[in-house]
C-alpha cells in the first residue's frame, strides 16, 4: 500500500498550524536553533497530540470494542478520535482514508460508529487514526508508526522555521 496519500495528509496538517507546527514557529521566532525548534515540536507529540502508538494498538486489536467500552468506563479519551482544530469530519483526513483498501475503510467506519455510539456522535477520526490505518495496511508495528508522521512534518517544519526565524544577534 502506497504511503504517499498519508504523507500528503501529514504535510497538509502541518501547514494548517497544528500544535507541533506552532511550537516550531514560536521557537524560530524566538531565535532558537532549528534542531531545538524541531525537538520542541517532537516533544509536543505524544499521548494527547498525535497518540499514534496508542491508536495503532486500538486499531490492531481484534477486540477493539472491548477497549472502547473499557475507556468509556474509565472516563478516558479514545485515541484516534476528535480534534482541537476540526470539530467535524476533517476533509484532509477523509481524503487520506479514502485511498485505503475497502476492508480497512470498513474497519475505520465500524470503530468510528462504536466510538460515536459510546462517547459522542460528533467524534470523528483524526490524523492518528488515519496513520494507524495506513500502518495496519503496511504491516508497520505501532512502535514504528510515529515515523510516518515525521516523514510528512519535517519538510514542512523546515519551511515554517525559515519563514519565522528571527535573528537574535
Amino acid at each position: 500500500m502506497d504511503l504517499k496519500y498519508l504523507n500528503k495528509m501529514h504535510k497538509k496538517l502541518a501547514k494548517r498550524g497544528n500544535a507541533s507546527s506552532q511550537i516550531v514557529a514560536s521557537m524560530a521566532f524566538l531565535g532558537k536553533p532549528m534542531y531545538e525548534s524541531f525537538a520542541s515540536g517532537l516533544l509536543s507529540m505524544g499521548n494527547i497530540h498525535a497518540p499514534i502508538e496508542k491508536t495503532c494498538r486500538l486499531f490492531n486489536n481484534p477486540k477493539w470494542q472491548e477497549v472502547i467500552d473499557d475507556l468509556a468506563i474509565r472516563g478516558k479519551r479514545v485515541p484516534g478520535f476528535g480534534s482541537a482544530f476540526c470539530k467535524q469530519e476533517d476533509p484532509i483526513i477523509e481524503e487520506a482514508l479514502g485511498h485505503l483498501p475497502s476492508a480497512i475503510i470498513q474497519r475505520v467506519e465500524k470503530i468510528t460508529e462504536a466510538v460515536q455510539v459510546t462517547f459522542n456522535p460528533n467524534l470523528h477520526p483524526n490524523a492518528a487514526m488515519a496513520t494507524a490505518a495506513y500502518a495496519y495496511a503496511n504491516d508497520i508495528p505501532p512502535t514504528e508508526a510515529q515515523f510516518l508522521v515525521l516523514q510528512g512534518r519535517l519538510g514542512v517544519w523546515k519551511e515554517i522555521y525559515i519563514a519565522n526565524r528571527k535573528d537574535v544577534l
